[in-house]
């Protein structure tokens, strides 16, 4: 998140104020704004697909898919 958008996240409970540093998916925009991470595609090709909020890490073989998989952990 932009550190002057953070404040406008914030909640507070009976216990203490909690502000968010990363964008939380119940935030209107945060869906779209995931869905259209090209990080992933840079780090890994085409072996990687996000669909909604999952990301899919793919391979041919099992070997191939480990190798693949670390590299997807950011």
């Amino acid at each position: 998140m932009n550190p002057k958008d953070i404040p406008k996240a914030a909640f507070s409970t009976p216990n203490d104020h909690y502000e968010y540093t990363r964008m939380p998916f119940d935030l209107k925009n945060a869906l779209p704004t995931f869905q259209r991470m090209k990080r992933l595609k840079e780090l890994i090709g085409n072996n990687c697909f996000v669909y909604i909020d999952d990301i899919i890490v793919y391979g041919k073989t099992i070997e191939e898919h480990k190798r693949l998989l670390p590299e997807a952990i950011i």
